[in-house]
């Protein structure tokens, strides 16, 4: 959510840009069941946003924002250090392709599993004024999803939500 900004520091320009109560992408990382999933897997794909579609791009804008530097920039990040492993599975697609399968997943899984949804559907309606327990925010996700969260959270003069993995 945008408090994510208030715990990173963003510019009055960024913090305009955000919906208060809305959840967005960082990103999708390839993982093991034990560890940490590899990153920068194919330094010979460099991401570009000519490989995505129109479609796709315009929701990126509206739900893989950045709190810092260029949208493209931190698309191309992502790509690099995540996504250029998706060239790694098994009969990938030319690297313009395959970037589009990416993103456009990405983007389709933040739909299944749309973080205001899911709170909203256990009953937690983020806002400024209602504090809710780290075990409402818990039992709220593991209700729709079936699976444990790990809650990202900081302080200010009271306790945010920052990030939910």
């Amino acid at each position: 959510p945008s408090s994510y900004c208030a715990a990173e520091g963003c510019s009055a320009e960024r913090i305009q840009d955000l919906e208060p109560n809305q959840f967005y992408i960082h990103g999708l990382w390839p993982s093991r069941m034990d560890a940490d999933g590899p990153s920068y897997c194919d330094p010979a794909s460099p991401f570009s946003v000519n490989n995505l579609s129109a479609s796709t791009l315009d929701v990126m804008k509206n739900q893989w924002k950045t709190w810092e530097g260029t949208q493209e920039s931190f698309w191309d990040h992502e790509w690099t250090k995540h996504g250029s492993c998706a060239t790694l599975m098994p009969n990938p697609s030319n690297s313009a392709d395959i970037q589009e399968v990416f993103f456009s997943r990405v983007l389709s899984l933040r739909d299944k599993f749309n973080m205001n949804d899911i709170l909203n559907k256990g009953g937690i309606i983020p806002d400024n004024t209602k504090a809710y327990s780290q075990a409402e925010i818990l039992q709220a996700v593991k209700l729709t999803t079936q699976k444990e969260a790990a809650l990202y959270c900081f302080r200010e003069d009271k306790i945010y939500l920052d990030q939910v993995k």
